[in-house]
């Protein structure tokens, strides 16, 4: 797939365990060739303080030698409060299937066992074509994009 999108309301994008598991995601699909695209949705509350520039700077520091022309992650806060639609559970979206994720994407410090379900066609149907449109009844508070354009 060329796109990924992550739906995980407790992402903290600046967290070093949230990074570790992006880079590994974003390392081995760039060597692959294949997805350019993650679209990342996580709660409002963990949009850093410094904005922009606390994610550039973390970005640019874990993910840049994985990067490559044309390659761009989106990053989409979201309002529980005004939404919508429930923000709870925890998902890897793409074109050809999905995962639900029972922890999150970050690693256990211990590490620990996570469960990982597949998702049926008509479920992963549904939620990608949500999420991958932008959708009024999602209420984004602020979407940031790495690297700017």
């Amino acid at each position: 797939s060329v796109e990924a999108i992550f739906i995980d309301p407790y992402f903290k994008i600046t967290s070093l365990n949230c990074l570790h598991v992006l880079n590994e995601f974003v390392r081995y699909s760039t060597e692959a060739t294949y997805c350019f695209n993650f679209i990342i949705y996580t709660s409002c509350d963990f949009m850093p303080k410094g904005g922009y520039a606390d994610v550039s700077k973390y970005f640019d520091n874990n993910l840049s030698r994985c990067s490559c022309k044309g390659f761009k992650i989106l990053i989409n806060f979201i309002s529980n409060e005004t939404s919508k639609q429930s923000f709870h559970a925890r998902y890897l979206l793409t074109q050809r299937g999905g995962l639900r994720y029972d922890k999150g994407f970050q690693i256990g410090n211990p590490p620990v066992l996570v469960d990982i379900s597949l998702l049926d066609k008509n479920l992963h149907y549904d939620l990608y074509s949500f999420y991958s449109e932008k959708r009024a009844d999602l209420k984004i508070n602020e979407s940031l994009t790495w690297p700017a354009k």
